[in-house]
């Protein structure tokens, strides 16, 4: 992950990635190489340039790093990188677009469904998460879920951030069931999926490298 420059207050010009240099926003024209062709030089200056009245946003770089680096299937990391920009259909979302009356979340009942709550405040998200060991860190302040979310894949393991990637594909297509089928499932059936879909990730990686060894030896 890196940032897009905004106001540059969530940036930490020592640790994290970002445009550096001063006067990110604005262009020295003096100091444009004259050996670009007018053309060219037309193109550079009608770049956009960054607006200190935006805020910095997390960004995935087009590499292999973040979440992108777990060892888990395409479809997790795709619906990972859609609940990082809300691109979910939740029922706040459904709301926005006047398809739903009723957004409070079939799961927990409690509170209105957002991405927010459904992975970061529902209990029953909580109680799963828990159940795993894999426990919210108590040193991420941040407040936006976007900002948050970049966060707790920055600071934790591997480990715990493959598994809160699969819990949190398990979660969703635990949301669908019940929203559109009427399943209810529990937090001890939820688990004992998310536990078993791991286990078969390993073993499925271990058969593909040992397959992948034997014909280089071949």
């Amino acid at each position: 992950m890196g940032w897009r420059i905004g106001n540059r207050d969530s940036v930490n010009i020592w640790n994290d990635r970002w445009l550096s240099g001063p006067g990110i926003d604005r262009i020295e024209c003096q100091n444009i190489d004259i050996r670009y062709t007018r053309e060219q030089l037309q193109h550079i200056v009608s770049i956009p340039l960054v607006s200190s009245r935006l805020q910095d946003v997390p960004v995935w770089r087009g590499d292999n790093t973040g979440f992108w680096e777990l060892k888990i299937p395409s479809k997790i990391c795709i619906l990972i990188w859609r609940i990082a920009n809300d691109y979910l259909l939740t029922l706040h979302n459904l709301k926005a677009r006047n398809l739903v009356v009723n957004t409070v979340c079939q799961v927990c009942q409690t509170e209105e469904e957002s991405v927010d709550h459904l992975f970061r405040v529902c209990i029953f998200t909580q109680q799963v998460l828990r159940g795993l060991g894999v426990a919210v860190t108590t040193c991420n302040r941040e407040t936006s879920w976007k900002n948050w979310l970049a966060k707790e894949f920055e600071i934790q393991s591997i480990k715990d951030c493959k598994l809160r990637a699969i819990t949190y594909w398990a979660i969703w297509h635990n949301r669908n069931k019940l929203y559109h089928d009427g399943v209810r499932e529990t937090a001890t059936e939820v688990l004992g999926f998310i536990k078993a879909y791991n286990i078969e990730t390993i073993v499925t990686r271990e058969r593909l490298k040992n397959s992948c060894d034997g014909r280089n030896l071949a």
